[in-house]
């Protein structure tokens, strides 16, 4: 209570720190699984009706001294509601990552590489890399704050967004989709 007092950032949720210490070139595989107290913190951080099996897949290697390459995968399931007067809708997340972390003797290595000195790494604070902050940012930022509003649900399905207008959306990954609903709707498709 004192920290957070003094301004610091509170606790994660959803930590499971792997010491620097531990990680060396040769990539090892860690799993890590939200238990489920976790899972409703992180629910109530993210607005979302609930969040269970929150889980992820790294593999760690420091690829020079002092800078680390996590990469992986994040499964969850998550529970949304668009309307109070609906039932919740039911989905699954699964994201890949892949995510380089610094100490400072790795970010001016990173620097002096750069040819522009523009470091793309995430810094290493503690001595550790947080797996579960990890998971829980890569989670937040697939879900698609589109998905998340009463109006992105068409009868109770998730619509995902590509993010802009119709323009834009029409080229986007999910466009064969939408032409195969339309067509479907308008009783020119496959029954």
């Amino acid at each position: 209570m004192a920290a957070e007092r003094a301004g610091a950032p509170p606790a994660p949720e959803f930590s499971r720190r792997v010491p620097l210490a531990e990680i060396d070139r040769a990539p090892r595989p860690r799993r890590i699984a939200a238990t489920p107290a976790e899972c409703a913190a992180l629910a109530r951080r993210f607005g979302i009706e609930a969040l269970s099996g929150l889980r992820a897949e790294a593999r760690l290697a420091e690829t020079a001294p002092g800078v680390v390459l996590a990469e992986g995968i994040v499964e969850a399931e998550v529970s949304v509601v668009g309307d109070p007067a609906e039932d919740p809708v039911d989905f699954t997340v699964s994201e890949g990552f892949e995510e380089v972390f610094a100490t400072p003797r790795g970010w001016k290595a990173l620097a002096a590489a750069a040819p522009d000195g523009e470091v793309d790494a995430e810094p290493v604070s503690g001595g550790a890399i947080d797996l579960g902050e990890v998971a829980a940012q890569v989670l937040s930022l697939a879900l698609d704050p589109v998905l998340l509003e009463a109006a992105a649900f068409d009868d109770g399905v998730p619509a995902f967004s590509a993010g802009g207008g119709a323009d834009e959306a029409a080229g986007g990954p999910f466009a064969a989709l939408a032409a195969l609903r339309r067509r479907g709707a308008s009783g020119d498709g496959p029954e």
